[in-house]
């Protein structure tokens, strides 16, 4: 290679290099970045570190959620399972992914868009929604797509485990909210 060409690549990679460095280092800024720099930086790196909150802030994840079921095969009811677990779907599967968006969404629902009526709490409405239609929809056709018979009666319901207050406590506080037994229509 002639010194020219040798000289033009290594400034190639060392401003590509450079450039990088430069938008990760901004990017671990986060909110501090001016407001007119921000878009460019975080377009690039978000790609690279996504992450539902900022480590630089006080919006700690408060919860986690997890779908979990039971199915009713003539009149015996199964014990309660993790949606994707029980189809041997391991953490980093594209169907964990989607069971934890379905999973965030009813969080969501049952945290923050509580109902009620004459004060007492009213969660018709969830069970009302798409995010609901679509738990349903998921563990059916998680029971179809691997060939196991579909139940006659199947049951949801959202296990949550409650992160404290950092310094306010040391244990977990964990819930559940079963939702109504469905009759899977044959």
């Amino acid at each position: 290679m002639k010194p020219t060409r040798q000289r033009i690549v290594i400034i190639t990679v060392t401003t590509i290099v450079s450039l990088h460095l430069l938008l990760v280092g901004l990017g671990a800024l986060g909110t501090q970045l001016p407001a007119w720099l921000r878009p460019a930086v975080n377009d690039y790196t978000y790609p690279l570190f996504p992450q539902p909150w900022s480590k630089s802030s006080t919006n700690f994840p408060t919860s986690d959620a997890q779908l979990e079921f039971r199915s009713c095969t003539t009149n015996h009811w199964s014990e309660w399972q993790d949606a994707s677990t029980a189809f041997h779907y391991n953490d980093n599967s594209v169907a964990e992914r989607i069971e934890q968006g379905i999973n965030n969404e009813l969080r969501w629902q049952i945290l923050n868009n509580l109902y009620s009526a004459d004060g007492q709490r009213q969660f018709d409405h969830i069970l009302e929604s798409s995010t609901y239609a679509k738990a349903l929809y998921y563990v059916l056709r998680m029971h179809r797509y691997h060939q196991t018979d579909l139940p006659d009666t199947l049951q949801l319901r959202m296990s949550l485990r409650f992160t404290p207050e950092i310094g306010k406590a040391y244990t977990f506080q964990r819930t559940q909210l079963e939702f109504p037994k469905y009759e899977v229509p044959k």
